[in-house]
């Protein structure tokens, strides 16, 4: 025989721990007296039942991460998930598509900034090669448009 405790601070009565029971002992007044400990099922909980005599399942998200109206929240009660809850993250604001293209265009132009470099110095020291040049005069159009594109950005 095992009494059962369950949180009697918790509206819901939740389980919280079994303990064998002496013999000749009385039930604490926030324990049940059984023979078995309350079944576990994942992503339920046993929790008082409302009559006081056994138990029932109530929904278990503690600890599962998400969004209400938006913002993130981290699950801490018993039962079913709050009002407005989601897995998915909102969709990014304007200003947050717009930060992130702005990035996007900065990277780029790094890229193409490291890639210039050697036929740029080739050039300074008058020692480019039509490759050189070739290479530059495929890197200089993309460059031009990344950069009106980030002057427009910047103006909006």
């Amino acid at each position: 025989m095992f009494n059962n405790y369950y949180d009697n601070t918790n509206p819901l009565k939740p389980y919280t721990i079994s303990t064998g029971i002496n013999p000749g002992s009385t039930s604490p007044a926030n324990a049940l007296r059984e023979g078995t400990k309350p079944a576990i099922t994942p992503g339920f909980w046993p929790c008082l039942n409302s009559a006081g005599d056994g138990w029932r399942n109530v929904e278990d998200h503690r600890g599962e991460t998400g969004f209400i109206n938006g913002e993130p929240f981290t699950v801490t009660e018993l039962g079913p998930y709050p009002e407005g809850w989601s897995t998915e993250p909102p969709p990014p604001s304007p200003e947050e598509l717009r930060q992130a293209r702005l990035a996007e265009i900065m990277a780029e132009l790094d890229a193409l900034d490291r890639q210039s470099v050697r036929p740029l110095r080739a050039m300074a020291k008058g020692a480019a090669t039509d490759e050189d040049r070739g290479r530059l005069a495929f890197l200089e159009p993309r460059a031009e448009e990344l950069r009106e594109e980030l002057t427009a950005l910047a103006v909006s």
